[in-house]
């Protein structure tokens, strides 16, 4: 009687262990800067939210930005406003003197080292980014 072979070699797992391991060598690394890059596009969205949300506050104050002289986070109230931020994002607001009803915002993670974003609306209205490879 003719024995049947069942299963797969150990030269066959071996090959397919190291295609494996190579593809995962390829994968791990993109995955864990996606998602700092998720996290920094949070960053920005919360910053364009923030503005909105100064600007709003701007309209019913008769254009005059008020200063919370305070860090604020997620679920703080400015002016009229509740805000919603990425529970890690903390920014500080504060009046900037150099133009008519300018303001400041600086905005980083606590979860997120070394990114922070800045915002002048008295310069040209465009939010600078920090990064560690900046």
């Amino acid at each position: 009687m003719k024995k049947i072979k069942t299963g797969f070699s150990m030269v066959e797992l071996l090959f397919v262990m190291a295609v494996m391991a190579g593809l995962a060598a390829i994968a791990i690394p993109n995955l864990a800067s996606s998602g700092d890059s998720a996290r920094f596009t949070s960053m920005k969205s919360d910053t364009l939210n923030l503005i909105a949300v100064v600007e709003a506050e701007k309209l019913l104050n008769n254009g005059v930005v008020t200063d919370p002289e305070e860090t604020l986070g997620n679920g703080d109230i400015y002016g009229t406003t509740k805000l919603k931020l990425t529970n890690e994002n903390r920014f500080r607001l504060s009046v900037n003197n150099d133009c008519l009803n300018g303001y400041d915002i600086h905005l980083w993670s606590t979860g997120f080292v070394g990114y922070d974003i800045n915002y002048d609306s008295c310069i040209d209205s465009s939010i600078r980014a920090t990064t560690p490879n900046s």
